[in-house]
């Protein structure tokens, strides 16, 4: 019996230096979750400031490049080649501290969305007259947008996010273009919404790769070291954040198209 007594008081203590164990290592887990979760915190923080800090410079550094290209006749062929680049290079950075910006706010739960009846056709308009002369001049791509039908309802949306989602589809297609082809915009209205695509005669998209095209990071087998994998992602979940969604199609060596469906403002 005494045996017994013993047996028992030894598992008891056992158990309870387990629990004890048990409750020192959850504590030390908590506080490394807690701590990862402020680093994460802060980097997030770190990326919306940096990437909000950038845009200024920046724009200032393209105003300068486009004043000196403007002068036209006055600037020697080979520097206007290489002023040629650096604007080339600056707009991919610009929409590199775009996307970053977005993606951060979204993380920090301060993205925020005004959601209102958009010209989606205007807004189409107005990037393809913008981007067509600069996508001919540095990668000889031709930009149209394809006559609409009449009667294109406006689609719910918030303008700013709309944009952005347009200018990465855009340059996004006109990246994987090669020099004598084509980036088509289509609109249309259908089964209450408006319907957007985005079509290349580009190199198209590796079956395997297509259902990760709108991963944040992902970069196709055909994409080489170009792009940083945010440009689609971002595409895909501001699309999603405005109620809409979004696909691809594509055919290796034919091209590939994008596809936005916004909701119709009633």
């Amino acid at each position: 019996e005494a045996d017994s007594s013993d047996e028992v008081g030894r598992l008891g203590r056992q158990f309870n230096a387990m629990a004890a164990d048990l409750e020192r290592t959850l504590r030390e887990l908590r506080a490394e979750r807690d701590r990862v979760a402020g680093l994460l915190e802060q980097r997030r923080q770190l990326v919306a400031n940096a990437s909000h800090e950038l845009r200024t410079p920046l724009a200032t550094i393209r105003g300068y490049v486009e004043s000196a290209l403007a002068r036209g006749a006055g600037v020697p062929a080979d520097l206007k080649r290489d002023l040629e680049t650096v604007e080339q290079e600056i707009g991919r950075l610009q929409q590199l501290i775009e996307d970053l910006f977005a993606i951060a706010q979204s993380e920090l739960g301060k993205l925020t969305l005004r959601l209102e009846p958009t010209d989606v056709d205007a807004l189409v308009q107005r990037l393809v007259s913008t981007s067509a002369p600069l996508a001919w001049r540095q990668r000889r791509v031709q930009v149209l947008a394809e006559p609409s039908s009449s009667g294109l309802p406006m689609a719910l949306a918030d303008q700013q996010r709309l944009e952005q989602v347009l200018s990465n589809l855009l340059n996004n297609a006109v990246r994987h273009t090669p020099p004598g082809g084509l980036v088509a915009f289509n609109l249309a209205a259908e089964d209450g919404s408006v319907r957007l695509q985005v079509r290349d005669t580009g190199e198209g998209i590796d079956p395997e790769d297509l259902p990760h095209v709108f991963e944040r990071f992902f970069r196709g087998r055909n994409n080489g070291a170009v792009g940083a994998g945010l440009g689609l992602a971002l595409v895909a979940e501001l699309t999603q954040a405005m109620g809409g969604e979004v696909n691809a199609d594509s055919t290796p060596g034919q091209g590939s198209c994008f596809e936005v469906r916004l909701r119709a403002a009633s």
